[in-house]
């Protein structure tokens, strides 16, 4: 968000969190929660839940081909994290003037790596990959987790589609979306 960030020398938005928002749908209560970022210039493409508090989140920098240097996956869990909702801003000086007024840090959410992209090998890394969701589980068990890249509409790109095999127990908490489609007449 524009209040968590400041432009660099390059007029570029860069900064140390992203917010991560929470909506209880049944009551309405909001909850934010603080996603340290791997470098200020990174930008977060999505978030993919693999239950009710653990997400992989896309994280990349905005280079191609060689020049890419950080496109990662990393699991998440805002099991433990501080809420921030009330916090007005993320920057490094709203962060100090917290500080300096006595106001206790907050506990961004838990991350760890969970793939590089840019160790896989794939020739010609886009970009930006900025679409992730989980395909029909493989033959053999593992999970299918489908990565994409659009065209961005251009006539000298491609859209690109990722695929890797994942393991069960890399995933152990994974419990997939159940989605029921609503009858004529059902009052949900």
């Amino acid at each position: 968000l524009i209040q968590d960030c400041h432009h660099d020398s390059e007029n570029k938005l860069v900064g140390l969190y992203n917010r991560i928002l929470d909506i209880d749908l049944k009551t309405g209560a909001i909850h934010e929660f603080a996603y340290a970022l791997e470098d200020p210039r990174n930008g977060v493409s999505e978030i993919l839940a693999l239950n009710d508090h653990q997400f992989l989140v896309l994280e990349r920098d905005s280079k191609a081909g060689s020049e890419a240097r950080d496109k990662k996956l990393h699991l998440i869990d805002l099991n433990g994290a501080s809420d921030i909702h009330g916090l007005k801003s993320l920057t490094e000086q709203a962060l100090a003037e917290e500080k300096a007024q006595g106001t206790s840090p907050f506990i961004p959410v838990q991350k760890r790596p969970f793939l590089d992209i840019l160790a896989q090998g794939i020739s010609a890394i886009p970009e930006k990959i900025e679409g992730m969701a989980f395909g029909p589980d493989l033959t053999d068990g593992r999970r299918l987790l489908i990565l994409s890249s659009d065209n961005d509409f251009s006539k000298t790109e491609n859209t690109r589609f990722f695929a890797f095999a994942v393991d069960r127990a890399d995933l152990p908490d994974f419990h997939p979306q159940q989605f029921h489609l609503a009858k004529a007449g059902d009052k949900r």
